[in-house]
Parts: structure tokens; C-alpha cells; sequence
């Protein structure tokens, strides 16, 4: 559960990171939840063994956890949308009518253009009141 907590918390605090950054806390978590693990199911003479192999694999498992989200939030920062906030004087904007058509693969001259989408524009945005 310790592990969970420390896992889930890895993705969430690198979401606004570098690169170099989201390896770092994510492999430091990681060796610290996977040290906790492993000083727990070491006994004896091999808790220390435990302990050091419960690090390393959890580093391990870190940083990928922290690659993963640092790519995950590049991705999902790329689609992002601007929010525009306006005036209360401002009018508002519609939104355009666009329409989706699929043009069928054709093969003009020595090109072939495989089968995809056209989007047309129907009507632009406009101002009203």
C-alpha cells in the first residue's frame, strides 16, 4: 500500500517537470519505497541485501514510472486548448460549422493518395450579441 502511495504520488508531483526532473524524484521515490519494502521482507543476515536489492529495483521502477509521465504530460500539454477569457462588454464568438468528409484512395498519374478525411469549413465563426 506504502508503495501505491508513493508510486501514485511520483506521477502526480512530476507532471510539471523537466525531463532530468521527473527521473530524479521518480527513481528517489522509487528506491525509497522499494528500500522500505525490501527492509521489511529481509530477516536475519540478508536484511541488508534486501534492503539495497529493494532500492535498486525500485529506482529502477522510478524512473520508468517518471518517464512515463513526463511523456505522458508532453502529450497531453500538446493538445492542450486555450481557454480565452473575455470582458463582459466583449460579444461573444460562435463556433464554425465544419464538416467531415471521407475522400475514397485514388491514384492520379504515377501518385496513389491513400483513402482520409477532408474537413471543410461550412460556416466561419462569427460575432454576435
Amino acid at each position: 500500500m506504502k508503495a501505491f502511495i508513493l508510486t501514485t504520488l511520483s506521477l502526480v508531483l512530476t507532471s510539471c517537470s523537466t525531463l532530468g526532473g521527473s527521473l530524479g524524484l521518480g527513481s528517489s521515490i522509487g528506491a525509497t519505497a522499494g528500500a522500505l519494502i525490501g527492509n521489511q521482507s529481509g530477516n536475519g543476515s540478508h536484511r541488508d541485501k534486501s534492503t539495497l536489492q529493494g532500492a535498486a529495483i525500485g529506482a529502477g521502477l522510478g524512473a520508468l514510472i517518471g518517464y512515463a509521465g513526463y511523456v505522458g504530460n508532453q502529450k497531453k500539454d500538446a493538445t492542450k486548448s486555450v481557454d480565452v477569457k473575455f470582458e463582459k462588454n466583449t460579444p461573444s464568438l460562435s463556433a464554425p460549422k465544419v464538416r467531415r468528409v471521407w475522400v475514397p484512395a485514388q491514384i492520379e498519374g504515377e501518385k496513389y493518395i491513400d483513402g482520409h478525411y477532408m474537413y471543410v469549413i461550412e460556416k466561419t465563426s462569427a460575432w454576435s450579441n
